[in-house]
């Protein structure tokens, strides 16, 4: 792979962003509307309302429990309804977020896993192969030499092995 090609995005990725982008601007024309009292800021949810995940689905156009996909909305939306709680320790929407993404890249390792024993597996083949046909090639060489050409040609090898010099 080359580490300097830019990535594109998916069409996944872009409407998962778009949607992210309509949670959030949702819940802050709602802390707003809430704040300075103008109930024409709000497109969707006539006041009076509590500041939940309801009324954020439901100005950003979406249906109930389109927020369970997006924990950081959803932790953003705990932050602004309690301020004065602890948002240190690691919330069970965020622990679900990172035990999903894990898994996903466990999926991603396992399935890269298999490419890699399939391209073994061609490679071991192709490999086998160019030894079969060089075996072959060889016994086919074999077979047109004469004698006394075979023995020029393995003589030099039988002294290195032995240390013994014949004359054939």
């Amino acid at each position: 792979m080359n580490k300097y090609k830019k990535k594109t995005l998916t069409r996944r990725e872009i409407k998962r962003l778009e949607a992210s982008k309509r949670f959030k601007d949702a819940l802050t024309r709602l802390l707003d509307s809430q704040k300075f009292g103008s109930p024409l800021t709000t497109e969707v949810v006539p006041p009076p309302y509590k500041i939940n995940y309801l009324t954020v689905e439901r100005e950003a156009g979406f249906s109930t429990g389109a927020l369970r996909n997006y924990p950081e909305i959803k932790q953003l939306i705990d932050y602004e309804c309690n301020p004065d709680r602890d948002f240190d320790k690691p919330d069970k929407a965020n622990e679900y977020a990172e035990l999903k993404f894990a898994k996903q890249e466990i999926l991603d390792l396992k399935k890269r896993l298999v490419l890699e024993k399939q391209k073994i597996k061609s490679i071991e083949l192709s490999l086998r192969n160019s030894h079969i046909q060089n075996n072959e090639l060889l016994m086919a060489l074999d077979k047109v030499l004469t004698p006394q050409q075979r023995q020029k040609i393995y003589a030099d090898k039988v002294t290195g092995l032995f240390g013994v010099k014949h004359n054939f």
